[in-house]
């Protein structure tokens, strides 16, 4: 039995020192990827993933931005915005995201009827994503496209 236990440790201590950077599946090519921080959460379009989830891809929530010191010079370790919470359907995703410069929440949507095979970027971020929106724009849109997704409390 200790034997089997200093085998498993290692292995058990190796996947969840890994699980910080696995990523949340969404749908078409969407991921929700975590960090090792709350203010690392970002949703991208995957471009390499492997078993455990994606690993890489271009941002499309929150739009790559931040903070910027007196100097106007970036701040690497701290991120203007990040995805608070996230849901998805098979037709939309949801987001709601923190501005840490603004000190408030804004609303995203994306709609998926794209084809993740033949897609960049660029154009869902220019042509499906909406955003950002405050909270009562956002649901006013919601309501209109009769979206059936809700944020779950924490």
């Amino acid at each position: 039995m200790k034997k089997l236990f200093i085998f498993f440790y290692p292995i058990t201590f190796l996947f969840l020192s890994c699980s910080s950077f696995i990523s949340g599946n969404l749908g078409n090519n969407l991921y929700l990827m975590d960090g090792d921080r709350e203010s690392d959460r970002i949703i991208v379009f995957c471009s390499n993933k492997d078993v455990l989830g994606c690993y890489s891809g271009a941002c499309i929530i929150p739009p790559n931005k931040y903070l910027l010191n007196g100097d106007k010079q970036r701040i690497d370790r701290y991120y203007l915005e990040y995805v608070k919470t996230v849901q998805s359907n098979k037709n939309y995703v949801i987001a709601k995201t923190y501005n840490n410069n603004d000190k408030k929440y804004n609303y995203w949507l994306i709609d998926k009827k794209f084809d993740e095979t033949n897609i960049q970027a660029e154009i869902i971020i220019s042509s499906y994503l909406t955003g950002p929106l405050d909270s009562v724009q956002f649901y006013r849109l919601i309501q209109e496209k009769n979206i059936d997704l809700k944020f779950k409390d924490k």
